[in-house]
């Protein structure tokens, strides 16, 4: 497994990033924050209104209709989220898991190619918020 921890480093989260390196705690918990944010997912078949449930420093859990394949790049548009984090409304995401939850399927995805101002931002809001 790899990571990385920035710098100032947070006790809170270096403490936590060894529990997770060393099997004592799960990676897919680590500082989640449960969310309701209305959004527009975009993929190369298609445009959907998603309800955006959990957001954590590295991906986002959302809704969708439809399954999204593992590794399918994907855009998120969210007024709500941008003006929660003060930063743009449209992240490009990864899916790597979904998964039914009756007649909906919920999505996990990690943000791509996100600048160091949104990454500390959202970091911020999900850790401390």
């Amino acid at each position: 497994m790899h990571d990385y921890i920035v710098k100032p480093a947070d006790e809170m989260i270096l403490v936590d990033k060894v529990k997770i390196l060393n099997g004592e705690k799960d990676v897919n918990n680590f500082y989640q924050k449960p969310v309701q944010f209305n959004a527009l997912l975009e993929t190369p078949d298609k445009t959907e209104n998603i309800i955006i449930s959990v957001i954590s420093e590295s991906s986002l859990v959302f809704t969708t209709t439809d399954r999204l394949p593992e590794g399918a790049r994907v855009f998120i548009h969210s007024e709500e989220l941008g003006e929660w984090l003060k930063t743009k409304c449209t992240f490009v995401l990864r899916v790597y898991n979904s998964e039914r939850k009756g007649a909906l399927i919920n999505n996990t995805a990690t943000f791509v190619a996100l600048k160091d101002a949104e990454y500390k931002q959202i970091r911020s809001m999900t850790t401390k918020g």
